[in-house]
């Protein structure tokens, strides 16, 4: 392993990330011809494409490159992963509509099936208690797997350690998918109660930030490294989740407000219209 590792340049070459995303990639890419070729107006368009891309190569990056092996030795580096998968790559796959295209390469039956938990949402209520749920386990998870006994597991145990970046990124893309907008004319009160999902997030990992930054002992079993004292290393990485980790959620936060300017616009511009073809 060490000799094929340093043939492709400290790259990992595991077989289950790989798969995972080019089964991922395959379904996405058949979903998005069937659309074409059926309901054009649904097709991904090619931004969508990118960010689905872009989503899957920020993975793997995370958890095949040289970045994984220095997780184990520098508590910044570690959580540079984490936020890499909760908050970069996460938030760039939803924005591809991974979900919905990727079930029309299903089969009818199948197809039905996975879409009957999507049909129990039908009333605000219920939308209401997804995103309560999805903004809980986020920080919850995040928070389960930062405690120091949990967390030291990590280290010593591969195992447990995929299972941690399988939780982060399952959980991402629950949170993001009820956080970031879709429908091009989403009333005002749903951009609201999207922003407080987000803001949900960005405090709960606030938090996580200050419990470990400000910590008066070391956490985790790091020893540091050259001239970075494991005080260090943990302060360091704590600044990892306070500042980058933020970036994404304040920038969803801003385009969520631009959305919901723009759709005022465009309503108050349409009752206008309406009420000059009154008058007329």
């Amino acid at each position: 392993m060490d000799v094929l590792r340093s043939l492709f340049g400290g790259w990992y070459a595991e077989p289950v990330p790989l798969i995972a995303a080019a089964v991922a990639v395959l379904l996405y890419d058949r979903g998005a011809r069937r659309l074409a070729a059926t309901a054009p107006e649904r097709a991904p368009t090619a931004a969508q494409k990118a960010f689905l891309a872009a989503g899957v190569a920020v993975i793997l990056v995370a958890l095949l490159s040289p970045l994984d092996e220095g997780a184990l030795r520098l508590q910044w580096v570690h959580m540079v992963q984490h936020v890499l998968l909760l908050v970069v790559a996460a938030p760039l796959m939803v924005l591809a509509r991974p979900w919905e295209t990727a079930l029309e390469a299903l089969g009818t039956h199948l197809r039905a099936l996975l879409r009957k938990p999507q049909s129990v949402l039908t009333t605000h209520s219920r939308r209401t208690l997804a995103s309560s749920a999805a903004v809980i386990m986020f920080v919850g998870v995040m928070w389960l797997w930062h405690i120091p006994a949990l967390y030291n597991l990590t280290l010593r145990d591969e195992m447990v350690h995929n299972l941690e970046h399988t939780a982060f990124l399952a959980v991402g893309l629950l949170f993001w998918t009820a956080a970031l907008p879709r429908a091009s004319a989403e009333p005002a009160l749903g951009m609201i109660g999207r922003s407080i999902v987000v803001l949900g997030g960005l405090v709960g990992s606030w938090l996580l930030a200050v419990y470990i930054g400000y910590a008066p002992a070391v956490l985790y079993a790091y020893p540091g490294g050259g001239t970075l004292s494991a005080g260090a290393d943990q302060q360091l990485a704590a600044g990892v989740m306070w500042v980058p980790a933020s970036i994404p959620f304040v920038a969803a936060i801003v385009w969520i407000m631009a959305r919901w300017f723009e759709n005022d616009a465009r309503l108050a511009a349409a009752e206008a219209q309406a009420g000059a073809k009154v008058r007329a």
